[in-house]
């Protein structure tokens, strides 16, 4: 059985997520509050809203053994000290897309070596 999709209505330039909904119609229909056309909808992905599948809303970042974060769209950063929660990082700064903390690149180096070692498949 093939699960629901979720969808969330997202405003990058206002960091601001609205979800999740059952359709994109629905996250439409939440923001304008009213029946609405595609004129709408331009004008207001052309002020940084747009509606994404839940799948696509987040961009995991993952800690390297040097206390770097990777992040799934292809970029790093560095922390003074801890991560993004610690550091009240809700968005990433260069996708605008909510930050998923992976756990460390060390971490998951000795899970994939511990699963190895079982002849587990993940």
């Amino acid at each position: 059985m093939e699960s629901e999709k979720e969808y969330s209505l997202i405003s990058v330039p206002q960091q601001r997520r609205c979800g999740p909904f059952e359709s994109e119609d629905a996250a439409w229909h939440y923001l304008f509050g009213r029946d609405y056309d595609e004129h709408d909808i331009a004008q207001h992905q052309e002020a940084g809203w747009s509606v994404e599948l839940r799948d696509e809303v987040s961009c995991p970042w993952t800690e390297d053994d040097d206390g770097v974060w990777n992040t799934q769209c292809g970029e790093m950063f560095e922390f003074t000290n801890d991560g993004p929660p610690e550091n009240r990082f809700e968005f990433c700064p260069y996708c605008g897309k909510y930050i998923k903390v992976r756990g460390t690149l060390g971490k998951l180096n000795e899970l994939s070596k511990q699963a190895q070692e079982l002849d587990i498949d993940y």
